[in-house]
């Protein structure tokens, strides 16, 4: 169904709760389709991702705040070594180490504790860097201050 709006808007894109509808704007914001809004199905998949962004959360608040100077000062280095790509934080570097450990351990992000970078010796960015789950820059070897 097309839309027209009022006062001169030429296209909206969003959901309206109240109505049940979305709204999308299409060929640069001059045709405006609306669609009833319909839930998507819970899936296995959307359960596990949440159940890992979970975990991830909690391993992030348990880690030292030392750990989390020395992956900030990471995320700036890396920002600035690489200013053409998109901004990382903390955080992301944070889940993307989580992830590569888990893949290389074999273990289920829902089984991971802080021990359980000790054992793939990733417990410092220092060492992350040399096991490869993040990009090794030269400038950031001492970054040791533990994950503990």
């Amino acid at each position: 169904m097309r839309v027209y709006m009022k006062k001169n808007i030429t296209a909206y894109s969003g959901k309206d709760k109240e109505e049940d509808v979305v709204y999308s704007s299409h060929n640069l914001g001059n045709v405006c389709i609306a669609k009833n809004y319909t839930k998507p199905k819970q899936t296995y998949q959307h359960t596990l991702f949440m159940e890992n962004a979970g975990c991830i959360k909690a391993l992030w608040d348990a880690a030292s705040t030392a750990y989390k100077e020395d992956l900030s000062h990471y995320a700036h280095t890396l920002n600035i070594n690489f200013p053409d790509k998109l901004k990382i934080t903390s955080y992301a570097l944070f889940v993307k180490i989580c992830y590569a450990v888990s893949k290389a351990t074999t273990i289920s992000l829902r089984a991971f504790n802080l021990g359980t970078f000790a054992t793939a010796h990733a417990d410092t960015i220092a060492a992350t860097m040399a096991r490869g789950f993040i990009y090794y820059m030269k400038s950031c070897e001492n970054l040791t201050h533990p994950i503990v």
